[in-house]
């Protein structure tokens, strides 16, 4: 269930990075109905929205893509890499023999010489 899940929010993400493009596309398929020439300014009736249009696909791309890009790439990668990654060991100091509380010369007493 959680690999199905994992796929659903992936396929989620890619179709938010569709967006952008979809409508870049609808917006050629509208210039093109209108007839406005492949390349170059369009100055037929109905145009004026185009710049319009322009401006909303750039935003979204700007605002989508790094988003999708976070969800898509950089997250799965960062959950690889702590998989991946070594895990650190947890070092507890020892206490010496006889109730010494010297964390850093083990079984040696300091000041406890009764010579």
């Amino acid at each position: 269930m959680k690999a199905l899940w994992a796929i659903v929010k992936w396929l989620w993400w890619l179709g938010v990075a569709y967006i952008p493009y979809g409508l870049h596309a609808l917006e050629r398929r509208f210039m093109h109905r209108i007839g406005c020439p492949p390349r170059g300014d369009c100055y037929v009736p109905g145009s004026d929205i185009l710049l319009d249009w322009d401006v909303m696909v750039l935003g979204s791309a700007a605002f989508l893509w790094p988003v999708c890009f976070l969800f898509l790439a950089v997250s799965p990668l960062l959950t690889l890499w702590r998989k991946l990654r070594p895990k650190p060991t947890k070092e507890f100091p020892r206490l010496c023999r006889g109730g010494s509380r010297s964390l850093t010369y083990a079984g040696v007493h300091r000041g406890n010489s009764n010579s």
